[in-house]
């Protein structure tokens, strides 16, 4: 079953201050079942170095828990479907983007590219754009100009999603510590992170690890 959170992840839509915006949740439900059925008239979706390796990575996590069965796999093997539905929805959306605007959005495809592999290599200690910026050498404006014209966002919620995903992961999957989870990311304390993790999906850690089993 896909939480709400995962749902404002299919639909792009951030939650400030963890306040229900359920006609947003439906439309983007709605959205993410077009684009998936999209995917079924043309089921082959070409695959980036990056979007290959999370979804191999979710599998393998997949086949490991089924094989183990160790306790709580039934929920661990829910949350990882979930996590592959979302990656899914966003390749059928932006595959969706790219049939009508595959030109235009050819130069742009290619900066997120290589920001989302500087966010996969940085995101644990980097959030500041001007990081990615000067990295990709070019202004904070202009990469989120090619950003919010390839993906519809800016460059800052892809980083932001990032992290949330990288949270969730250690939330469901380890046992770690919350305040060490919050470390790990950077943030400056566990109060931050706690106010960024409600904010992105309406919940404090504690809950969503409790409402997993954790």
């Amino acid at each position: 079953m896909v939480e709400r959170g995962d749902q404002d992840l299919i639909a792009g839509a951030e939650t400030p201050g963890g306040g229900p915006r359920q006609h947003e949740v439906q439309r983007g439900h709605v959205r993410a079942e077009d684009h998936l059925k999209g995917l079924a008239a043309e089921p082959v979706v070409p695959l980036g170095e990056i979007e290959c390796g999370r979804l191999s990575n979710l599998a393998e996590q997949l086949h490991e828990e089924r094989f183990l069965a160790r306790a709580g796999f039934r929920i661990a093997m829910r949350g990882l479907l979930a996590l592959i539905a979302v990656e899914v929805a966003r390749l059928a959306a932006g595959r969706a983007r790219g049939s009508t605007e595959a030109i235009a959005l050819e130069p742009t495809g290619a900066t997120v590219d290589a920001l989302r592999k500087l966010v996969e290599e940085h995101f644990h200690k980097e959030r500041q754009l001007a990081f990615y910026a000067d990295k990709l050498a070019m202004t904070v404006d202009r990469l989120n100009d090619h950003v919010r014209r390839a993906t519809g966002v800016t460059a800052g919620h892809l980083i932001r999603q990032r992290v949330l995903t990288e949270a969730k992961r250690q939330l469901v999957f380890t046992s770690q510590p919350i305040h060490e989870i919050a470390y790990d990311l950077a943030f400056s304390d566990p109060s931050h992170f706690a106010r960024f993790f409600r904010k992105q999906t309406g919940t404090t850690p504690h809950e969503f690890r409790a409402a997993r089993g954790g």
